[in-house]
């Protein structure tokens, strides 16, 4: 049996949440499309390669129902902003939740041509994490432990700030992009805080 756990269970580094929001839509797509849109994404920022078997789908979940399908699926990235020595003292974290619900399929016409879609809803929640793998190095030196809170505020804020900055660009840049996708109205974001598409229903 499956079991999912939370990404940072028996996890002891620390973290800052850079972005927490949630895209609905409710209408004609294509779920196909849908689907390649964010995968090509994650590949083009550089989260993830061509390599099926290196793309970080934890989870994958279809059901047919009486309704239409329904269809769970996890991403969980990483990614090291920084190279060389200080590798491995952040982490971007990157996790992607999507839920597919009452999938049916259906037939639209677009310029003047019948094609094939699906029609239902979808819910993408998107949470993006800068992980401070350095916090718990720290933890570890006795030396440096002392020291830890005048290293965060002092030695590491500049670092820090380009960080956060640099993925809250990257979280809000896929937000955009399925905006875009879903022709979407667009929001004004704001740093911190938890941001939501209205539902576009069918007309």
């Amino acid at each position: 049996m499956t079991i999912i756990k939370h990404r940072y269970t028996d996890y002891d580094s620390e973290f800052t949440t850079i972005a927490d929001y949630v895209v609905n839509y409710k209408d004609v797509f294509i779920m196909k499309s849908v689907y390649r849109l964010m995968y090509e994404w994650f590949i083009e920022e550089g989260f993830a390669s061509r390599s099926d078997k290196d793309f970080p789908e934890v989870f994958y979940l279809e059901k047919e129902g009486k309704a239409g399908k329904e269809m769970w699926i996890r991403w969980r990235f990483n990614k090291s902003p920084l190279g060389k020595k200080m590798k491995k003292f952040w982490r971007y974290d990157f996790d992607v939740d999507i839920h597919v619900l009452v999938l049916v399929p259906v037939e639209t016409i677009v310029d003047n041509k019948k094609i094939k879609a699906d029609k239902g809803e979808v819910e993408i929640q998107v949470k993006a994490n800068l992980v401070w793998n350095w916090a718990n190095m720290i933890k570890k030196n006795s030396l440096l432990k002392p020291f830890r809170n005048i290293i965060y505020r002092v030695f590491l804020h500049d670092t820090r700030k380009r960080l956060e900055d640099e993925l809250y660009d990257a979280a809000y840049g896929f937000r955009e992009a399925l905006a875009n996708f879903f022709k979407m109205p667009h929001f004004e974001s704001k740093k911190g805080g938890i941001e939501a598409f209205a539902r576009k229903l069918p007309e």
